[in-house]
């Protein structure tokens, strides 16, 4: 008779996952607030930076919301599956184009407020 299958310990891997995961949900709850505040009292501010804030809002959102996918199916759907953690799931790769195109989106939209700034004195 085989001995009976204990699942691996998960803490320093899943564990770290969870706790970094509730770290960024909280940071980016802040955000969110941020960007509620901003187009509260923005009046006067251009619709290029308006359309800059709210474009880097969604690409956090997107990237918030793949990394949740990815860790509920690493942590519920497919819990104690070794085989699991061999490969990344799909959202792990796609997430990068959402953290990978926020620098761009801000750079784009200092290149442009400081170009208008100089066009204007």
């Amino acid at each position: 008779m085989p001995p009976p299958l204990h699942p691996p310990k998960m803490d320093s891997t899943l564990g770290a996952a969870f706790l970094g995961h509730s770290a960024s949900m909280l940071l980016y709850g802040v955000t969110s607030m941020q960007t509620y505040i901003y187009y509260r009292r923005s009046q006067n501010d251009g619709r290029v930076l308006k359309l800059s804030v709210l474009v880097l809002w969604f690409l956090d959102s997107l990237h918030a919301a793949l990394i949740t996918a990815a860790l509920y199916w690493y942590c519920v759907t497919h819990f104690t599956d070794v085989r699991a953690i061999e490969g990344p799931y799909w959202p792990i790769p796609v997430r990068s184009l959402a953290q990978f195109s926020a620098p761009d989106v801000a750079a784009s939209q200092r290149r442009f407020t400081t170009n208008d700034a100089l066009i204007r004195q």
